[in-house]
């Protein structure tokens, strides 16, 4: 939990140092606020919902790395993005992975 309340205290200070001066700072402070915002909404408490995502900067745009387990967290950050005009690529995955065929725990 100290962790959490850790992070979430850097990204603030990181919108609010990322707020100034050009339009591609002022894009990136609204990415990062978007993504407190949905993890907070979606997922406040870290024992029970994942929303593990962190952006990358690229020439052109914004890349999404990350995982969670809830697909409309995802989709409510995309969507979000999307309405402010925010250029990204989500490379968020989305758990218990495909790949994992429905597997999801050990069965003896």
């Amino acid at each position: 939990m100290k962790r959490y309340k850790i992070v979430v205290l850097l990204t603030g200070f990181l919108v609010l140092f990322l707020g100034s001066c050009t339009e591609k700072s002022k894009k990136e402070a609204k990415l990062l606020e978007t993504i407190t915002q949905i993890r907070k909404e979606y997922a406040p408490d870290k024992r029970t919902a994942l929303f593990d995502v962190h952006t990358y900067i690229d020439t052109e745009k914004y890349i999404l790395r990350g995982e969670t387990n809830m697909p409309e967290a995802a989709e409510a950050l995309k969507a979000n993005l999307d309405k402010q005009d925010i250029k990204y690529t989500s490379e968020i995955e989305i758990l218990p992975s495909k790949s994992l065929e429905g597997k999801t725990h050990m069965g003896y």
